[in-house]
Parts: C-alpha cells; structure tokens; sequence
C-alpha cells in the first residue's frame, strides 16, 4: 500500500506475530480497555549482530481514500524508547495510556523502527545498502459500549464507473475481509465482478471505492450488488441503476 513511508515498511495486521530481516515482535495488536491500561510488546533480535532501535507511538486515521493518517501523540507512552538487542536477545517495551476512554475507540500504532549499526560498515552488505526495517504495531482504546456495524452506502453508476461508499457506524473498528462489487443486466445475468482486498474500517470512518466499467457492459447495467465481509459477517446491498446513468 501507497500510505506509509518506508524503508522496509511492514504492516503488521491479522496475524499473531510477525518477522522481517532482523527483528520479530509479538503481539501485534495491542487492546487497551479501562481494567488493563498497559500492556508488553516484546521485541526480539534473530540475527547473528546486535540491532538498534527505537520505539514511538502515533495516533491512526484512515482517510476515505485509503491514506493512512499518522501524527505524533502523547496519548500513548512507550518505554523503553530506544533499546540495542545482542544477538539472539529480546526486551520487553511497556505500552500505556492515561487519557480517558471514550464513546468511541480511539486508534493509535506503535511504530519500532531499527536504527543504523553503531559500526555501520560492520552491518553493510557488499553493495553498500544497509536496509533498515519498520514496524507498526495497532493500538485500540476499547469504547464504553462495543459495537461493529458496517454498512454499504451511495452505490451509483456514472460517467462510465462504479462508485460506494462503506461506513462503520459502530464504536469500534472492523476487519474488513473483502469487498466484492457485481454488475447485472436487466435479466439478472452478471456483466462485471470486480474484488478489492480488505482492510480496517476505524469506528466512525468511511472508505471510498470506485472501479471502470467496460463500455460494453456499463450501459447493460440495470442493478449493481456490493457486498463485504467483516469479521466473519456479510453485509450486502443491491441498487437498482436507471437507464442511462452510465453516460457522461
């Protein structure tokens, strides 16, 4: 994905651990709730050298284009923030917060990034690059009352394209599994299909999708279905799609 800068620039998401190059860091996905405000991440080095690194955390938007919005917080505390690991060693580094929980989840990540060697030239492969790697760890503030509802919203057929809109009106995220868009004629026979991989839909947030129709197809389309699963649910919405809506 487009939204992140990187080195090597690694999103940790579904999974319950993850690795890349010299480091690997269990868990990853922090779960904050009022009972239990702090948490251990621990970081370990699986190389041969020592690595260096540092930890910081951000606070996490998602804009309804797909972008990723990261800007430095205090909400959340990390320590310790910077640690050299030897070889084979691992630490754990504390997560917490102190601000209040709200209505809403408030999302954050915890970004661990590894730092040059000390001795640079030591850790250089032959080329000269030395490549660094970056993690982000999600962090969840859990809301007073849980709830997840995504819902399919705007379905329309213009200009030659299909566009929606998918919108978690719940308190906290949802894990959206995949997003699959059908196109039909008037006798219900398919025209188009097209899929798009799945993400986080942070409470309260919407994510915009749009797709091309062929021209041969786009003017045949009578009704348009939008389904997507998330967290083991399907929601799903047919619209019905006037005549000529296709055209410019």
């Amino acid at each position: 994905m487009g939204f992140f800068l990187r080195t090597v620039f690694l999103l940790l998401a579904l999974c319950g651990s993850a690795s890349a190059a010299a480091l690997h860091v269990t868990p990853i996905v922090v779960d904050l709730t009022p009972s239990t405000q702090s948490a251990m991440l621990l970081i370990a080095n699986e190389t041969n050298d020592s690595v260096r690194c540092q930890v910081s955390a951000v606070s996490w938007d998602e804009a309804p284009d797909g972008r990723m919005l990261i800007t430095p917080t205090k909400d959340v505390l990390v320590f310790p923030q910077l640690l050299t690991l030897k070889a084979g060693e691992d630490r754990n580094v504390r997560v917490g917060t102190t601000i209040p929980f709200g209505t809403s989840e408030k999302t954050y990540r915890i970004v661990i990034q590894e730092l040059p060697a000390e001795n640079h030239r030591l850790r250089l492969p032959t080329a000269g690059l030395q490549v660094l790697v970056r993690f982000t760890v999600p962090v969840f503030l859990a809301p007073a009352q849980a709830s997840v509802h995504p819902q399919i919203e705007n379905i329309a057929v213009s200009h030659g394209g299909l566009s929606f809109s998918l919108h978690n009106v719940g308190t906290m995220h949802a894990r959206t599994e995949a997003i699959r868009a059908t196109a039909k004629d008037a006798k219900g026979e398919p025209l188009f299909d097209q899929r798009w991989e799945g993400w986080y839909l942070l409470a309260g947030r919407s994510r915009d999708y749009a797709v091309k129709i062929p021209p041969a197809f786009c003017e045949k389309t009578a009704a348009v279905t939008v389904e997507a699963s998330t967290d083991g649910d399907v929601v799903k919405t047919t619209q019905a799609i006037p005549a000529g809506a296709c055209g410019p």
